[in-house]
């Protein structure tokens, strides 16, 4: 994703995790030259899912059964980050998912224009506190996304 914004800001950094103001002191000092160090500290608190069935309404194409209908990213990787709007950053990241398709789809799926970028929400996953009684602060804006499927067989293990 490129430049996911949150769709709401914390006012007081002291409301999220410590990690956040320690990056946003070194995005401060050196934003370039501090940015694998803010990376490691803020890439726990990005949950990136893949949601088949914002592509795939029917259930037609991906074997999402039960739990599988949000598919966590299996590596995540911020590789930008912008505190220019407050206290939770702007994100520039890439993640990976493997997604269960169903054998008989595989082809149909390399026909189809599908919007392969609907299918990603990301967010920062935040533990609530005595100010904030939940925070789930969904990216919702950004400045592009791009979604290369690479489509391989999927056997089930049953």
């Amino acid at each position: 994703m490129n430049w996911g914004e949150p769709v709401d800001q914390v006012e007081r950094m002291v409301d999220l995790p410590p990690e956040f103001a320690v990056s946003k002191e070194l995005w401060d000092r050196d934003s370039i030259g501090n940015s694998d160090a803010m990376s490691k500290l803020l890439e726990r608190y990005l949950e990136v899912l893949f949601l088949p069935l914002n592509i795939d309404f029917q259930g037609n194409y991906f074997d999402v059964q039960g739990n599988q209908s949000e598919i966590a990213a299996r590596h995540c990787s911020i590789v930008g980050i912008d505190f220019g709007l407050g206290c939770l950053p702007k994100v520039r990241f890439e993640a990976w998912f493997d997604v269960p398709v169903l054998p008989a789809s595989i082809n149909k799926l390399r026909e189809l224009d599908l919007m392969w970028s609907d299918a990603v929400s990301a967010s920062w996953k935040v533990k609530s506190n005595d100010r904030i009684s939940e925070l789930d602060l969904t990216i919702g804006s950004h400045r592009g996304i791009e979604c290369i499927p690479l489509v391989v067989p999927y056997f089930s293990n049953d």
